[in-house]
């Protein structure tokens, strides 16, 4: 096939957070604006923390 070089690369961000109380929510960085303990963890608007996951194959010939 003439392939004179093979690259394969993996990068992975965000695959998994760990935390010391148990957290459930979906933004681990999101924080709520009041000092109620009714509602910690309350996250009104917040996105999740996207995982990411790139591949790349480079091949020369």
């Amino acid at each position: 096939m003439g392939i004179s070089g093979l690259r394969l690369s993996l990068i992975a961000q965000n695959l998994y957070y760990i935390t010391a109380d148990g957290y459930r929510g979906v933004n681990i960085e999101a924080r709520n604006r009041y000092n109620d303990p009714l509602i910690v963890g309350y996250q009104r608007g917040q996105y999740p923390i996207p995982r990411t996951i790139l591949f790349g194959v480079e091949v020369n010939f």
